[in-house]
C-alpha cells in the first residue's frame, strides 16, 4: 500500500473516530443533564410525598423534570471517558493505535530478505501474463498454462517458455493445469497445435467438443490399438532415406534409426554391452530392409511388423553352404558390399559368440515382442498422423497419445513419439528463413517419469523455444525426476524452465527445494512488557528476522486448487484455481472422437521377407538413385546401368523427388519397369487429393511421355 493510500485510509479512520467520540459525548451530555435535573429536584418530591396522600389520580407536574439547570461544563464528557478508557479500554484503544501507525509508510530492513508475493496489481501488470476474460477466452491472442485467478480473470502465461509442473497423483494436476491448458491454448486467436500424453484418454473426450472446431484431431490408442489412428513407426525414416538417395549421405536417416532403435532396446539396469548389441543389430536391419524395400518398389510396406517378421525368419535359421552352417542373417549381411551401412551396423553382433549371440537375439526378441499383437500391427503399420500439421499456419493440429495401464512395454512408444516428432518440427522451422515454426507447437508430458527416457531431453530444452517448441513437464517430485533423467540433466532442466509450478507433494526434498527458491522476507516482531498491575507502563521491542515465504510444512499443508508459481525475473505468486469438472464443460463418448478404421489384414502390410533369401542381390551400390537423377554420386550412376540417365531442369527434379516420397518410392521403380499406366494412374491420383498442383502433373506426364517403351 503506497503512502498516499495509507494517509487516505488513516483520515477515515481518524473521521470515524471522532464522529463517534461526537456521538457518544452527545449522549453523555443528555444523559447527565437529565441526571442533574432529577437530583436537582429529588428534594422537592421528597417533599411531596411526605406531606401528600397518594391517590389514583396521582400525577407529577412537568415542571419537576424540565426544570432548567445550567449547562454542563465541556470537560465533563472527556473527563469520564478518560476514566472509561483507564480501567476499561485500554487494550482497545492500544489495538486501534498499533494497527494505525503499523500501516504508515515506514521503511522496514530487508537484510534478512526481500521476496514477497506478487501483489494483484503486479500479476495485472505482468508482461508474461495475460488477462483471461472468464467469460470470452478468444478475446485474447495468445494463452498458455494458467497462472493464477480472480473474480474476473485467469492470468495464463502466453510467453513462450518451458514449464516444470510438480504435482502427486490425485493432487489436481489434470484438473488445473492440464485440462485449462488445452482449453486457453486451443480458443484463443492463435490457437497452437500440441501433443498431450493422455492417460485413460480423459483430455480427449473432455476437449473434443471443442477442439473439433478449430483442430485436426488425432487419436492414438497404445492401450486399445484396434480403435486408434495409424502411426507408422519408419515413416519418418522412409521419407529422411528418399531425400537422401541423390546426395549419398545418410546421416539423418541413420540418425532417426538410431533413435528408433534406442528406444525399443534401452535398458538402464543392465551392463551397456546387451543394449548396446541389441540397439546395433535392430539398426542394421531396418537399413537393410530400406535398401532392398527401394530396389524392389516396396518400401511402404518396410515397418516394424515386417522387420520383427524378418528378425524371425533369419535370425534363428541355419543354412548349409557346402560343408560351412552359418546363420542366415550372417549370409545375407555378408552379401552386401563392404562400407554398406547395414554391413557396418550388423559387425557389432556379429563379432558376439555363442550364448552371448543367443542373449542378443533373446533380449531384442523380447524388445519386438509387442508387434505380435495384431493391433499394434495396424497401428504402426498405417499412416493416418502426419507430424508436419503440428506446423501447418492455417490449422492447427492435436495429438492425443492415450497411454495403457499395466502395460509398460508400450510405454516406449511415447518416448519415440517426441523424439520423431521433435525431428520432424526442426528440419521444418530450420528450412524457414526466421528458423521459427509457423505455429506454435506444445508438448504436454503429463507424467513424464512414467516413460522411457526423451533423448537428449536438455538438449531440446535448451534449443526447442527458438524453434517455438514449449514443453509442459508434469512430475510427482523433483528425486523422481532425477533418478529417470540424471541429477545433471534435471538441474540443466529445471534452470531453464520459465515456471516452475508446485502444486502438491509429500516429498521433503521437493518441499525444501520450493521452499528455497521461494526465498525469504523480512518479518517485523514486536513484544510487549508490562508489571503486574500497571496500566501505563509498558515496554514494547521490536525485532526482524526472516522468514521463508512459505516453509516446507506449510507447502504440505497447501488446500485444495491451490498452487504455488515461480517465474523468471519476478516475484512468485500464491493463487488458486478452478478445476475444469466445475466449468460443466459436456464430455463426449469414445465413438464420438475421429478415430479411421482399419480392419485390413496384417498381412497385407508385410514385407516379402520370405523371397530376400531367394533374391539375386545386385551388391554393386549401396542405394538405387532415382530414375533420372543426374545428380546422383558417379559410383552410383557408374554402377546402375539398367535405365536411362535422362537431362531435366531442377524444378522437375524436385517434382519427381515430391512424387517419390508420396509413392513410398513406387513411381521410381515403375518408370524403371516402363509401367506407364501405373505412372499415370499416381499422377492423377495425387493431383485429385491436392498434393499436386496442374503445372507438377503436366511436368510429370511429359516425363513418362518421354520413357521408352523398353528399358535400354
Amino acid at each position: 500500500m503506497k503512502a498516499k493510500q495509507r494517509f487516505i485510509y488513516i483520515l477515515i479512520v481518524l473521521g470515524v473516530l471522532a464522529g463517534m467520540t461526537s456521538l457518544a459525548t452527545m449522549l453523555i451530555n443528555v444523559a447527565l443533564h437529565y441526571l442533574f435535573i432529577l437530583l436537582h429536584s429529588l428534594p422537592s418530591i421528597v417533599r411531596s410525598i411526605r406531606t401528600n396522600t397518594f391517590h389514583p389520580n396521582l400525577s407529577f407536574r412537568s415542571g419537576y423534570l424540565f426544570t432548567t439547570v445550567s449547562p454542563l461544563k465541556w470537560y465533563y464528557p472527556w473527563l469520564f471517558a478518560l476514566i472509561l478508557m483507564m480501567l476499561r479500554g485500554r487494550q482497545t484503544v492500544l489495538k486501534i493505535s498499533h494497527r494505525v501507525f503499523r500501516s504508515l509508510p515506514v521503511t522496514k530492513p530487508d537484510f534478512e530478505g526481500s521476496s514477497r508475493w506478487q501483489t494483484k496489481k503486479e500479476i495485472r501488470q505482468n508482461e508474461q501474463l495475460v488477462a483471461i476474460p472468464h467469460s470470452n477466452i478468444r478475446s485474447v491472442k495468445d494463452a498458455g498454462i494458467p497462472i493464477a485467478r480472480d473474480l474476473l480473470y485467469t492470468y495464463a502465461c502466453k510467453a513462450v517458455v518451458h514449464s516444470l509442473i510438480v504435482g502427486i497423483t490425485r493432487s489436481g494436476k489434470g484438473q488445473l493445469m492440464v485440462q485449462n491448458t488445452i482449453r486457453f491454448i486451443s480458443q484463443c486467436k492463435n490457437p497452437e497445435s500440441f501433443i498431450v500424453f493422455d492417460l485413460r484418454g480423459d483430455n480427449a473426450q473432455s476437449n473434443y467438443r471443442t477442439l473439433k472446431k478449430t483442430h485436426k484431431i488425432h487419436i492414438i490408442n497404445l492401450d486399445n490399438p484396434k480403435k486408434s489412428a495409424g502411426w507408422d513407426l519408419l515413416s519418418t525414416i522412409r521419407k529422411a532415406f528418399l531425400q537422401e538417395i541423390k546426395e549419398g549421405d545418410f546421416d539423418k536417416t541413420i540418425q532417426l534409426t538410431t533413435t528408433l532403435a534406442h528406444a525399443f532396446t534401452e535398458d538402464s539396469t543392465s551392463e551397456a554391452v546387451w543394449p548396446e548389441s541389441c540397439k546395433q543389430l535392430l539398426t542394421a536391419m531396418i537399413l537393410y530392409l530400406l535398401d532392398d524395400g527401394y530396389k524392389r518398389g516396396c518400401l511402404d510396406k518396410v515397418n516394424m511388423y515386417s522387420v520383427t517378421e524378418f528378425f524371425i525368419k533369419y535370425a534363428g535359421q541355419e543354412i548349409k553352404i557346402g560343408r560351412t552352417t552359418t546363420n542366415a542373417l550372417d549370409t545375407l549381411f555378408s552379401e552386401l558390399p563392404d562400407g554398406h551401412l547395414a554391413k557396418n551396423f550388423y559387425a557389432t553382433s556379429k563379432f558376439a559368440q555363442g550364448d552371448m549371440r543367443s542373449s542378443i537375439f533373446a533380449i531384442l526378441s523380447a524388445n519386438l515382442s509387442m508387434f505380435n499383437d495384431s493391433g499394434i500391427i495396424r497401428l504402426t503399420s498405417n499412416d493416418d498422423v502426419d507430424f508436419a500439421d503440428l506446423a501447418n499456419p492455417d490449422k492447427p493440429c492435436a495429438i492425443f497419445i492415450i497411454v495403457p495401464e499395466g502395460r509398460e512395454e508400450r510405454n516406449k512408444l511415447v518416448s519415440l513419439l517426441v523424439d520423431q516428432c521433435y525431428a520432424e518440427l526442426l528440419d521444418i522451422a530450420r528450412a524457414r528463413p526466421d528458423g521459427q515454426l509457423p505455429r506454435r507447437v506444445r508438448i504436454i508430458a503429463d507424467e513424464i517419469c512414467n516413460y522411457p527416457k526423451i533423448t537428449a531431453l536438455s538438449n531440446k530444452i535448451t534449443t526447442s523455444l527458438a524453434r517455438g517448441i514449449i514443453l509442459d513437464m508434469y512430475i510427482h517430485s523433483l528425486p523422481q525426476f532425477e533418478d529417470k533423467y540424471g541429477k545433471n540433466t534435471a538441474q540443466t532442466i529445471l534452470s531453464n524452465g520459465g515456471n516452475l509450478v508446485y502444486i502438491y507433494s509429500q516429498d521433503k526434498a521437493t518441499n525444501q527445494y520450493v521452499s528455497d527458491l521461494l526465498d525469504t522476507s523480512t518479518e517485523e516482531y514486536r513484544t510487549y512488557n508490562s508489571e503486574n498491575g500497571a496500566i501505563l507502563d509498558n515496554n514494547r521491542m521490536s525485532h526482524y528476522k526472516g522468514r521463508p515465504l512459505k516453509t516446507p510444512g506449510e507447502l504440505r499443508r497447501l488446500k485444495f486448487w491451490e498452487i504455488v508459481v515461480i517465474q523468471q525475473r519476478n516475484y512468485p505468486i500464491h493463487s488458486h484455481l478452478v478445476p475444469f469438472f466445475q466449468l460443466h464443460i459436456p464430455v463426449a463418448a469414445y465413438e464420438e472422437l475421429p478415430i479411421p478404421i482399419h480392419n485390413e489384414k496384417k498381412e497385407e502390410h508385410l514385407f516379402p521377407v520370405s523371397s530376400i533369401m531367394n533374391t539375386k542381390r545386385d551388391t554393386s551400390e549401396d542405394a538405387a538413385p532415382l530414375p533420372g537423377d543426374n545428380d546422383a554420386p558417379p559410383a552410383a550412376a557408374d554402377t546402375h546401368g539398367d535405365h536411362k540417365v535422362i537431362t531435366m531442369d531442377t524444378k522437375l527434379q524436385g517434382v519427381l523427388n515430391n512424387i517419390d516420397i508420396l509413392t513410398h518410392g513406387k513411381f521410381r521403380h515403375a518408370a524403371e519397369k516402363r509401367n506407364k499406366n501405373a505412372l499415370y494412374t499416381m499422377i492423377t491420383k495425387y493431383q485429385e487429393a491436392g498434393q499436386l498442383n496442374m503445372e507438377q502433373a503436366e511436368l510429370l506426364e511429359s516425363y513418362v511421355d518421354d520413357l521408352s517403351d523398353t528399358k535400354e
